[in-house]
């Protein structure tokens, strides 16, 4: 097997066996969630949305880690302790006895110089300007093992890293922990298990509403008639049997319990959720969905069992107080199952959908009454997060997309023959190499980028204020001018990083210890080379998350106006500015962010390409027409790149085709200011 084939299929068993990594345990449970979790898998704790952008974190550095160990194996794997899988002789470029092998040159550190020598996406190829690493060319030749070898990367290594990573093979401590680490911080990301844990306070909270005893100032009465209770009860479609049994639960709590409203409102917690979840006298509008609980269910109905089976025995103080421990519990644990339910979409109760009778529709009304607390608690949250997965996908897209539309037009093609000084090239050969830079200069700045402002804006600090700081509505410039440097500079950084590391593996000089020297003048020339081209794909991330920030704010007091709310006491005339500006957002609004996205990465393209040749010139020689000409063609690609992204960024997430707010409440805007822009 080839060094590449072994490469991509080890590439492949990692991502076919991430799932069920990213799907292990990564917390500890506590007393909240270790009866359950032989039942929830970290999938099942939140919606798909959130675990699917979480795993695609995962994945993603997975995938990025199992690649620097492969490409610098011989540095790396010995400090991990995995020295073990390297070949006899090293990996395939290193020296070898004479006559083992065939006389090579020793790749210079000009190899693969093109990688730096570029304009638009730095792209991979041959050398064509070498003067200014001349003095890098080597004077000697060794002998190799090389073969036929294609990436300097042995199968073994390739094929035992990714056996090793995910979990075939015998276990190295060091990858083990940083992936349990990995995965910890991806659940984290989604609120795994956070989130189901506050959900299920929240309704434990608000089981007061459910209504099957009667209560007076918060207060459980004990003086209603037999018939009042089942009449006000019907709704709750509870069993006869099940309510005279909560009666004389309720009785015989009130003198020997402490706790005896808590206790109250946890049978009730029970009793409802299993006449309505686990009876399913309640119509659900997702039965698929449910399935995926069907173990927990079981669980939750076997308790329940038990739970009646001690309440119709013998009811001393002792046994008594043991009931009203588990019944806790077990109210607990169906507010969690009830709280996944209306994660994962099993129960719609703000659904139009026409009930089938009377009762489902006075059912349906408690349920909305009961969630209600817990749509609340969330929605804000909720809308924060939205844009985000949208905003990263389009972003993604459209850069390679245009990446490969601009290797395959004559603009692209005219570009990488210039630079190679060549009168014509593959297609395959220039879609792979702009590709392969495009995703280092670009791809992973804006990854980078929408990741920690997602980390930032889903926490909160002490005093309740979001950690992030809008970038378009900044509250003062010493809040955001750290913040956005800190994002720029971490894109950029990551970016410039990864293409070092491609660059510095490429040239062949790490596989020869004779040349060791040599790294180091290489990787300096190649960093002064190819940061502009890094710090392009961090100023198309600043520009994506600004746009972000200021969509964010214009839904987010949509919702706030239309439901009459102002938690945080913001200008009333700002909400119903916001409002209607969100509800008028056109087609217009986005050539707006298309043109400031042209204008600036017209100008960062300008201005690094010349960073660029001053890095490549080193003084050496003046700005030429070729220069100038290399100057256009990466000026072109920036400006049209940046307006692509910033105009279906703007589409998708605008108010005809992102989130649709609920029906206003009452009155209209007065006095809307214009454009948010």
């Amino acid at each position: 097997m080839s060094d590449l084939a072994a490469l991509i299929y080890g590439g492949g068993i990692l991502v076919a066996f991430s799932y069920t990594r990213f799907n292990r345990i990564s917390y500890e449970t506590g007393r909240r969630l270790d009866r359950l979790v032989n039942f929830l898998t970290p999938d099942k704790l939140r919606a798909r949305r959130q675990v699917g952008f979480a795993y695609f974190i995962y994945t993603l550095v997975l995938v990025l880690t199992y690649l620097v160990l492969c490409a610098y194996a011989d540095l790396l794997l010995p400090l991990i302790g995995a020295q073990a899988i390297l070949p006899d002789q090293g990996a395939s470029g290193l020296p070898a006895p004479a006559g083992n092998g065939q006389s090579i040159a020793v790749p210079s550190a000009t190899a693969d110089v093109d990688a730096i020598l570029t304009t638009g996406f730095a792209p991979l190829g041959e050398p064509v300007i070498k003067y200014w690493t001349d003095e890098l060319q080597p004077s000697e030749t060794v002998t190799t093992n090389k073969g036929d070898s294609d990436s300097f990367i042995e199968p073994q290594i390739s094929l035992g890293l990714a056996l090793i990573m995910v979990g075939l093979a015998p276990a190295i401590p060091a990858l083990e922990r940083a992936d349990e680490w990995l995965r910890m911080v991806a659940h984290r990301m989604a609120g795994i298990p956070t989130w189901v844990i506050d959900a299920s306070d929240n309704l434990r909270s608000n089981a007061g509403v459910l209504g099957i005893f009667r209560k007076k100032n918060g207060k459980i009465e004990d003086n209603e008639k037999e018939e009042e209770t089942k009449q006000r009860v019907s709704a709750l479609m509870v069993s006869p049997s099940d309510v005279e049994l909560m009666r004389k639960l309720r009785d015989e709590a009130r003198l020997s319990l402490g706790n005896f409203d808590d206790f109250c409102l946890n049978i009730e917690v029970i009793f409802v959720a299993a006449a309505w979840f686990l009876d399913e006298n309640l119509h659900v509008s997702n039965s698929g969905d449910k399935l995926r609980f069907t173990e927990m269910e079981d669980e939750l109905r076997r308790r329940k069992d038990a739970l009646i089976s001690m309440a119709e025995g013998e009811l001393s103080r002792e046994n008594l107080e043991n009931l009203a421990v588990e019944a806790d519990l077990l109210a607990s644990d169906f507010c969690v199952l009830i709280a996944l339910y209306d994660e994962h979409g099993v129960i719609q109760p703000f659904s139009r959908r026409p009930s089938a009778n009377a009762r489902q529709k006075e059912a349906r009304e408690r349920l909305q009454e009961f969630l209600k607390v817990l749509h609340d608690s969330r929605t804000e949250p909720m809308l924060r997060q939205r844009g985000t997965t949208l905003a990263l996908f389009w972003t993604l897209a459209i850069v390679m997309t245009w990446t490969a539309a601009w290797a395959l037009l004559w603009p692209g093609a005219a570009e990488f023959n210039l630079i190679m000084s060549k009168m014509e090239s593959s297609p395959y050969e220039r879609m792979l190499n702009y590709s392969a830079s495009a995703f280092n200069s670009y791809g992973l700045a804006i990854i980078v980028a929408i990741t920690l402002r997602w980390l930032r804006d889903t926490d909160e600090t002490g005093d309740g204020l979001w950690n992030w700081e809008n970038l378009r509505y900044p509250s003062h410039w010493t809040r955001w001018l750290p913040q956005a440097a800190m994002l720029v500079f971490a894109a950029w950084a990551f970016s410039t990083l990864m293409m070092l590391a491609t660059y510095v593996f490429l040239s062949g000089l790490l596989k020869h210890p004779a040349k060791a020297e040599e790294v180091w003048v290489f990787v300096q020339l190649s960093f002064e080379y190819n940061s502009p081209v890094a710090l392009r794909g961090a100023i198309l991330s600043l520009m994506v998350v600004i746009l972000l920030d200021a969509r964010q704010r214009l839904w987010i007091d949509a919702f706030r106006y239309k439901r009459g709310e102002n938690p945080r006491r913001t200008d009333p005339l700002r909400l119903a500015r916001n409002a209607r500006v969100w509800s008028e957002l056109s087609l217009g609004n986005s050539f707006v962010w298309a043109t400031i996205g042209a204008v600036v990465m017209m100008m960062t393209g300008a201005l690094t390409r010349y960073l660029s040749f001053l890095a490549a010139s080193r003084g050496n020689r003046a700005f030429d027409a070729i220069d100038a000409g290399l100057m256009i063609w990466a000026t072109l690609n920036c400006t049209i790149l940046g307006a692509l992204v910033m105009f279906c960024v703007s589409e998708a997430l605008s108010g005809r085709s992102f989130v649709k707010l609920p029906a206003q409440s009452g009155g209209s805007p007065d006095n809307p200011a214009a454009a948010e822009t």
